[in-house]
């Protein structure tokens, strides 16, 4: 049965005004121009590495502001590290594993900036871990408010910290972060493929489990391949090469290969299969014994953010760990549906990561229980449009939980249904730090201004 269209709702408009960049070296040069409206006009919103599906950080007719200038490690402790924001998570697990130190994070984050990791985060898997996701290592955030000065929250207000993670800059500029920190941990892999059918019972067995989880879907294969990661006893960590190869395979040859067999072979009924050959062999490397243990600090060494490449779209929701299944089943009929009916079909496989409950940001996506969460992604945009807003639907009518950087077309309604009255709350905070709207884009306020 092919699924019903789905109603539109006018799309929102681009914005044709160019943004004024900066560039600030310090926190008080960022006084300086928050406090200078007619010289720095509003929006103003600060620019993170680009890994955004949304434009939460644009800036029409307003300021757009880069911290590259302020990537600088300010201190390290046995159980912490306080940086600029502007700094890159590769770069800092780089200098934090010459001290046999690493962050706690997980699959996704490498190629961020810390600032925007902190404030649009990621859905990344916890490694087997305490802590359910980056968020939650958040230990302090100095900022600057709407009307120029100089604030900071930490762990002595938990509450007002849980408000400033993923606040996406909504509440002020993130000028100084502290993180928390541990001894370099090495995790065990162990891999499984399945079918959709047999999603139920893994999920079951997984139950309340530490394990991280790192799932590939192939809707059109009947397959998952099923990634497990556990706290390891032998200390191995992986060799730096392998989790190299394995980060080049899979996130820079293979996309770029779809790519170019999009230009070289566009009868889809070729295209297509040889495409999932390739995305599932690639998976299988994982099985191979070189990648049968690793640590955060080398995935995020040797990790290329797919999300950075100009030709991946990509859109993520979350849903309850409990219903995933039926999602992922439902899903399936979705893509073939789509596919019948439209002939587009995405050409990488979906990813999803389980996320345990995790309190520690307002609008976290795991804050109420555990999650698991579902991208789509491909490398052709002719076709994506009408099924990335159609995914949005299917998502919705699942009951998913959108992030405003990761979650395209997005309706004020759909953000309503996933967050519920945390984003009412958040609503009225927000407000209540920038009641003159200095950091409000038109993206957010489609969603913040009833």
């Amino acid at each position: 049965m092919k699924s019903a269209a789905v109603s539109r709702t006018p799309p929102k408009p681009r914005a044709t005004s160019r943004s004024h960049l900066v560039q600030p070296a310090s926190a008080n040069e960022i006084v300086k121009m928050v406090t200078n409206p007619r010289r720095y006009p509003s929006p103003m919103r600060v620019s993170g590495s680009g890994s955004a599906a949304t434009r939460c950080a644009d800036a029409p007719g307003g300021t757009s502001i880069d911290l590259s200038n302020m990537s600088r490690v300010l201190r390290i402790d046995p159980t912490s590290v306080t940086v600029q924001p502007g700094i890159k998570l590769v770069e800092l697990a780089d200098i934090l594993g010459t001290k046999g130190l690493e962050l706690v994070g997980g699959f996704d984050l490498a190629n961020r900036t810390v600032g925007g990791a902190v404030s649009a985060a990621g859905l990344e898997a916890a490694s087997a871990d305490a802590a359910a996701t980056f968020l939650s290592s958040v230990q302090q955030i100095k900022f600057i408010t709407a009307d120029g000065r100089k604030a900071y929250v930490n762990t002595k207000n938990a509450n007002l910290l849980r408000l400033m993670r993923m606040s996406y800059g909504l509440l002020g500029i993130a000028y100084e972060i502290t993180l928390r920190v541990r001894p370099i941990q090495s995790f065990a892999i162990r891999t499984a493929n399945i079918e959709f059918a047999d999603l139920p019972v893994l999920l079951n067995q997984i139950g309340t489990s530490e394990s991280g989880l790192k799932l590939r879907l192939f809707p059109f294969r009947n397959r998952i391949q099923c990634e497990f990661r556990d706290i390891s006893t032998t200390g191995e960590t992986g060799t730096y090469q392998a989790w190299r190869l394995k980060s080049w395979v899979v996130n820079s040859a293979l996309p770029g290969a779809a790519y170019a067999l999009a230009k070289v072979m566009p009868l889809r009924q070729l295209r297509y299969p040889l495409v999932d050959t390739l995305n599932e062999s690639a998976g299988n490397l994982v099985g191979l014994g070189a990648f049968n243990a690793g640590s955060v600090a080398t995935e995020q060494l040797t990790q290329t953010n797919v999300f950075n490449q100009s030709r991946i779209e990509h859109s993520t929701w979350a849903f309850s760990e409990r219903t995933f299944a039926d999602v992922a089943n439902a899903y399936v009929e979705f893509c073939q549906q789509h596919y019948d009916r439209t002939g587009f079909r995405c050409d990488s496989p979906a990813v999803s990561y389980r996320i345990r409950k995790d309190s520690s940001a307002l609008l976290a996506p795991s804050f109420a229980e555990s999650v698991i969460s579902l991208t789509a992604l491909t490398n052709s945009a002719n076709g994506w449009e009408d099924y990335g807003f159609e995914f949005a639907h299917f998502a919705s009518r699942h009951k998913g939980i959108p992030l405003f950087s990761q979650s395209q077309h997005l309706a004020p309604d759909m953000a309503t249904q996933g967050l519920g009255q945390r984003l009412g709350f958040f609503k009225k905070a927000r407000y209540k730090f920038d009641p003159d709207n200095r950091f409000l884009n038109p993206f957010f306020a489609s969603y913040m201004l009833d």
